[in-house]
């Protein structure tokens, strides 16, 4: 084992012994995703549509594309169905990797075929067949990051034509014909029927607010977008709610995300922690803390130390104290372990969050959660603004 970060030369001299401390290699693992779809690349082909992608690199002149499967694999590109049907990381990881990204840079506003062949892909509520012609071979470069799922083959469009008319449900439909409607407030409206994942893909696909302000918004500012968006709305209603009367952990997992999350009576305020372990995705030898903070009235600036895991956490618990109707100071700590050797995205964040808080352990005595925090998690709440601040407020609680 070596203590030093996971770089390119490290990568040349370890050869897949992992020098780096993670339990398997990701070098291996993307190679072994390839062999089913080295053999099936082609320029010319007809699929379906499983969802689209937009890109971040160099924008506003931003490549978009569909996504759409080398050998006709039906899997949803959904993560709550990747949930409910109980598939591994490597599972998740070769589905996505066997889907092409048939793109074409433009810019976010202008107008195309191609754009309105990623809108109607990003309304339909069904995967349409198409036809696409591209100008090269598509490229196997596979790119991981912590918002989205992995990335397969890349080429660029000459011609893609849709065979089906698309399936668009009526409460997509009413936000996208309606150009008075704001992004904010469609995305408010559609979170009655459609999960944060089918949100954010049209937010992406620039299918959503007033007319003059519609453009492709890159899919990880999209994710992120809808995580504040979301959680922001709910805020305005948990801010007027009574304080929560005693004190509630919740400990759960997913992929070898482990959280554990402890309720305070006190005024709104959001605290997470996120404990990197040797051996888990994106470190070596050490362990990695990070953490963002928010107190009542929200954060002015991106919370930059945990990224888009902070809004994707917090999003379950403001759900969960407007659905309890209270109001709770919350500290949130994530472990992740080498059990998570693969990034896939911060839906992982968000499933794993999601799980812990469907099982609780209530306290009379606020020391007495503070001590069953410690305890799961090895980690000194003495490091923390709101656990080791609150005896001032506490006086109703005892």
């Amino acid at each position: 084992m070596v203590s030093a970060p996971i770089t390119g030369e490290l990568c040349i001299k370890c050869k897949g012994r992992l020098f780096c401390g993670l339990r398997k290699c990701p070098i291996y693992e993307k190679n072994y995703a390839k062999v089913n779809v080295i053999n099936n690349l082609k320029k010319d082909f007809r699929s379906f549509t499983n969802s689209v992608f937009v890109g971040w690199g160099d924008y506003p002149n931003v490549f978009a594309g569909v996504l759409t499967p080398i050998n006709n694999d039906s899997t949803p590109d959904n993560p709550h169905q990747w949930v409910n049907n109980r598939l591994s990381i490597n599972d998740i990881m070769n589905y996505r990797v066997g889907l092409v990204n048939s793109r074409s840079r433009t810019h976010v506003k202008q107008s195309s075929i191609f754009k309105e062949t990623v809108q109607l892909s990003a309304l339909s509520s069904k995967p349409l067949n198409i036809d696409v012609s591209l100008k090269d071979k598509p490229k196997l470069s596979i790119s991981f990051n912590q918002f989205s799922p992995p990335m397969g083959p890349t080429g660029e469009v000459v011609k893609a034509t849709l065979i089906d008319n698309p399936s668009i449900p009526r409460v997509v439909s009413k936000v996208f014909d309606d150009y008075d409607f704001k992004a904010s407030e469609a995305m408010v409206y559609l979170n009655k029927k459609l999960s944060e994942y089918d949100i954010s893909k049209l937010l992406s696909a620039g299918t959503l607010g007033v007319k003059i302000e519609r453009k492709l918004v890159p899919t990880r500012w999209a994710i992120t977008a809808t995580d504040d968006t979301l959680a922001k709305e709910c805020l305005t209603r948990v801010r007027n709610y009574s304080m929560i009367d005693k004190a509630i952990v919740f400990n759960g997992s997913y992929f070898g995300n482990i959280f554990t999350v402890l309720l305070m009576p006190g005024p709104w305020s959001y605290e997470l922690f996120e404990i990197w372990n040797p051996g888990a995705v994106y470190t070596s030898t050490q362990v990695k803390v990070s953490t963002d903070f928010e107190g009542y009235w929200g954060r002015k600036n991106y919370a930059s130390e945990t990224g888009g895991g902070y809004y994707a956490s917090r999003l379950p618990v403001v759900k969960w104290l407007d659905d309890h109707k209270i109001q709770a100071s919350v500290v949130a700590i994530r472990i992740v372990t080498p059990d998570y050797y693969m990034p896939l995205g911060v839906w992982v964040v968000r499933q794993a969050i999601t799980n812990a808080l469907e099982s609780k352990t209530e306290f009379n005595d606020l020391k007495l959660a503070k001590q069953y925090v410690q305890q799961l998690t090895n980690f000194d709440l003495r490091r923390s603004r709101l656990a080791s601040n609150t005896q001032s407020r506490l006086n109703k609680f005892f």
